[in-house]
Order: C-alpha cells, then structure tokens, then sequence
C-alpha cells in the first residue's frame, strides 16, 4: 500500500459512527468480539467464636472473621459489534458496549487489539 490510504472502500448501509472532520474510513468489520479482563475479588479465610441462645430463634454471636483479599483476573467476553478502522481511529460499537481508541494508543494489533486501560469515556460522548 506504500502508505496509502485505500479510498474505494463503501460501506453498506449506516454506521453507527459519527467520524471526526478530516477522518476517512479505511476499513469495517462485522460481528467482531470485544473480550475485557475482569478483576475478581473473594475473601478467604476463617472464623471462630460462639453463638449464645437469648430466646427462640435470637441468637447473640461473639468471634471474629479474619480472611484476606485474594483477587483473580479473567478475560470474559463483553459484547459483539461493528470495528471500524479510520485514518485516526478505531471504533467499536456492540449493543451494550462502544468506544473510540486513537491509533497512536493501540498497543498490539494480533488476533485481539490491545488497549490500555487508562481513563475511560462513556460512548457516545455527552
């Protein structure tokens, strides 16, 4: 491609994207997942202490709980939508999920596109 931007690429039918002024589309893409790393956080521990009888059915407990945090993460998938690929853009739009990366902050391009997990935006912007 020599750095050239193809420009011969229509869409069919509308997009779900409100591009920027001087943006192109170079690319779209349809049912593409969007996976999203979930940190999990469980304690896990033990007690002990004794449960004393005041009347029927009340109970008074006296002991503690002392556990730990311990967290896991996983990659779950969070939605299946339109990627389209711009000249200063990626955009993602699923039902539930959508967001605008700049191409400058994309870390990877393999398989999966690799984003970092800084600030976030709701999309669309209000």
């Amino acid at each position: 491609m020599e750095g050239k931007v193809p420009s011969r690429f229509r869409p069919v039918g509308a997009l779900p994207f409100n591009f920027q002024k001087g943006e192109a589309l170079i690319w779209a893409f349809n049912d593409v997942a969007y996976y999203e790393e979930k940190t999990r956080r469980q304690y896990v521990g033990g007690s002990h202490g004794v449960s004393i009888r005041i009347a029927k059915g009340v109970y008074y407990r006296v002991g503690s709980f002392r556990g730990r945090p311990v967290e896991t993460t996983e990659v779950v998938h969070a939605d299946t939508g339109i990627l389209a690929v711009t000249t200063k853009h990626l955009y993602f739009q699923g039902r539930t999920k959508g967001f605008r990366v700049r191409l400058d902050k994309v870390v990877s391009f393999t398989r999966a596109i690799t984003r970092p997990l800084g600030r976030r935006r709701p999309w669309p912007p209000t």
